[in-house]
């Protein structure tokens, strides 16, 4: 078993009955462990420990999107960026065809981390939410786009590209999933992206404000 580096998790690797857990779990065959006798307070101390100690990406299931944010409170403390709360769709205006932005970035954020997780990531999510029908990873991680400084690169063609990608052509680029051509600059306001000023002569930096959407990215094309 891999140390936890966690005072609150230390004290579990002491425990006879953790360490068979995680030994059960360590077995290349698939197995389901039932664990009795934890109180609720100390139920996601316990996994939280088990994750640790595997080291693999998790997905924690709940009953209801209320449990499933009261379980990313308590994981959040042991993971930090490695845990995501994956929401459900709106439903009550889900019927009416009424899509939520904030909802439908933060599920692109969480399949985003999927891939480019620097740790195994812990996804939460709700029951609910496990029943909507997903793209394919593969198609998914097809549609994306990175420009760098100096790319020399067609309007047309990256409109095109946003359009198949879901962005939303306006007359200013306001919010997430929005572009809009200006002249020769193409304005694009990311649904899920991070920004990288970079000085002359500087290493790039990540902008946390890119990386929440809230700076557009002006790409000029020739």
């Amino acid at each position: 078993m891999t140390n936890s580096h966690h005072a609150l998790l230390s004290p579990l690797e002491n425990s006879d009955e953790f360490n068979n857990i995680c030994d059960l779990l360590q077995n290349r065959d698939p197995r389901t462990a039932w664990v009795n006798g934890i109180v609720d307070a100390q139920k996601w101390h316990f996994a939280a420990g088990l994750l640790k100690s595997r080291n693999a990406p998790a997905l924690i299931i709940a009953p209801s999107e209320l449990k499933a944010k009261a379980i990313y409170e308590d994981m959040y403390y042991f993971f930090r960026e490695s845990c995501h709360i994956y929401p459900s769709r709106d439903l009550l205006f889900y019927a009416a065809d009424v899509k939520s932005p904030d909802i439908t970035r933060q599920r692109l954020r969480v399949l985003d981390k999927l891939k480019n997780a620097e740790a195994p990531p812990v996804i939460i999510i709700s029951a609910e939410a496990l029943l909507d029908r997903m793209t394919p990873p593969e198609t998914f991680h097809r549609y994306r786009m990175s420009i760098s400084v100096g790319d020399v690169v067609e309007p047309q063609e990256i409109m095109r590209k946003l359009v198949q990608m879901g962005y939303d052509r306006s007359s200013l680029a306001e919010g997430p999933g929005q572009f809009a051509l200006r002249g020769g600059i193409l304005d694009i306001y990311p649904a899920v992206g991070s920004y990288y000023p970079v000085a002359q002569g500087a290493t790039p930096q990540r902008s946390e404000e890119a990386e929440e959407g809230f700076i557009p990215t002006g790409a000029a094309g020739v």
